[in-house]
Order: C-alpha cells, then structure tokens, then sequence
C-alpha cells in the first residue's frame, strides 16, 4: 500500500461496513491483483463502482472463519 496510512484492527467491530480492496490486501495479506481478479471472476462477492470493487465486512468474515479460504 503505497501513501497510505497504516492501520491496525483490534476487533471487527472496527472494520466498516464496505471496504476497498486495498484495506482488504492488508488485513487478510493478498495481493491488491489477486483480489481484484477474484472479484471480477465472481469468487469474491463485490460490488464494483466507480471508484472500484467494495467488499462487505460479512465476506471478509466469512473468507477468515473459513480458514482463508475464497
């Protein structure tokens, strides 16, 4: 993540409603692509806007009480 602030998530609770992918590449630890291109296969469910892919807090709790898997 290029000038961006650094952050830390102490609990879920913390996590908005509807991320972009960039917060997502650095709390699960994928790469910003590899998001991006499960998102636009349909393996992540997003939604795309004009400012790009929006992931919902419900998937990424989903992606880690699977164990990380997508």
């Amino acid at each position: 993540m290029k000038n961006s602030k650094k952050f830390r998530i102490y609990s879920w609770d913390e996590v908005p409603l509807f991320v972009d992918l960039s917060f997502c590449s650095a709390l699960l630890g994928i790469c910003k692509e590899t998001l991006r291109q499960k998102c636009a296969e349909g393996k992540i469910k997003a939604i795309k806007s004009d400012a790009g892919w929006r992931v919902a807090k419900a998937t990424l709790l989903d992606y880690y009480n699977n164990g990380g898997v997508i």
